[in-house]
């Protein structure tokens, strides 16, 4: 089953994080671009588990509080919206269905309902679309067995001009295998094993204008959390370089900054990682950077880091199997 934040399981205190988790709403990836499975199996997809189909179906009726500007699905309700900007968060009962089938009824609910495919990306389970004038993108969140979570943003200004050569995207792909180990509170050894696939993805509208933009991995070091990306403000099939951003993985908090005097939205970044300190005491790391447009490029405008001892958190080993 593809895993995004992965950097927060390895270095969470507890061990090995549990492929299934009961009902309560997750954690927002802090990137979409990290794919893990065991390093050691074969490069196949794990089937997702998913709640028995044999109970009652969820009713297919719109909510009452369902915004009208937001493709409608059978077992679809809102469970929350931001107070910092124009973000619907959505919880969809499987009743079933994979993520993949959600996905897919989301999509064909969009062009039954009178929205205009602007674009989509099934690997990604993005979707971006408009009606009347109005442009809006949408974003399937991994799920648990009983409900997939999806994320809508709504545009605040129209694709404006930009300056410079509008290129196709690169595709581009790197693969890290990240071993890690340590010993839990029951003084237990504990062990992991996985492959990150780092590779292209739309992960924010950096210039709110209603699509997802392109982040390009550019250069990695040794560990997946050492990548940067080149950010790409897309305008149809083609996109204007911005710079580049990083190392780390983009933070959730992204998608809830405003944009700024120059129409693009602040970039956060975040990595978390383990090693041995002191005495053999595992340290855990935590860098946060902040990108912000100058009229230009993207430059870094804060660095901060955190560290501290972390007696059960797993200590990681990278390994860069692929350029």
């Amino acid at each position: 089953m593809r895993s995004v934040a992965l950097a927060l399981a390895l270095s969470a205190c507890a061990p090995e994080p549990a492929p299934v988790v009961p009902e309560p709403p997750p954690v927002e990836p802090s990137a979409a671009v990290v794919e893990s499975a065991d390093a050691s199996a074969p490069e196949v997809s794990t089937p997702e588990v998913v709640a028995s189909a044999d109970a009652a179906p969820s009713p297919a009726v719109r909510p009452a509080d369902y915004p009208e500007d937001v493709p409608f699905v059978r077992g679809a309700r809102v469970s929350s919206r931001s107070a910092e900007g124009p973000i619907v968060r959505l919880e969809i009962a499987k009743d079933g269905r994979d993520t993949a089938q959600v996905y897919a009824e989301l999509l064909s609910a969009a062009r039954e309902q009178g929205f205009r495919v602007v674009t989509e990306h099934a690997a990604e389970q993005t979707l971006a679309f408009e009606r009347g004038g109005k442009r809006s993108w949408l974003r399937l969140l991994h799920g648990y067995s009983r409900a997939a979570y999806a994320s809508f943003h709504r545009a605040g200004a129209a694709p404006r001009k930009l300056a410079g050569a509008c290129v196709p995207i690169p595709e581009k792909q790197l693969e890290y295998t990240v071993d890690a180990s340590g010993i839990d509170q029951q003084g237990e050894s504990f062990g992991d094993s996985r492959r990150w696939l780092i590779r292209t993805a739309h992960l924010a509208d950096v210039d709110d204008d209603g699509e997802p933009d392109a982040f390009v991995p550019v250069t990695g070091g040794k560990c997946p959390w050492d990548v940067r990306y080149a950010v790409y403000a897309l305008r149809g099939k083609c996109g204007h370089r911005l710079g580049e951003v990083g190392p780390g993985q983009l933070g959730e908090r992204t998608h809830e900054e405003p944009v700024g005097p120059s129409g693009f939205r602040a970039l956060l970044l975040d990595s978390d990682s383990a090693s041995y300190g002191a005495r053999g005491v595992p340290e855990s790391v935590r860098r946060t950077l902040e990108f912000r447009f100058d009229g230009g490029t993207y430059r870094k405008v804060k660095d901060e880091t955190q560290r501290g001892k972390c007696h059960h958190c797993a200590v990681t080993r990278c390994s860069r199997t692929k350029p």
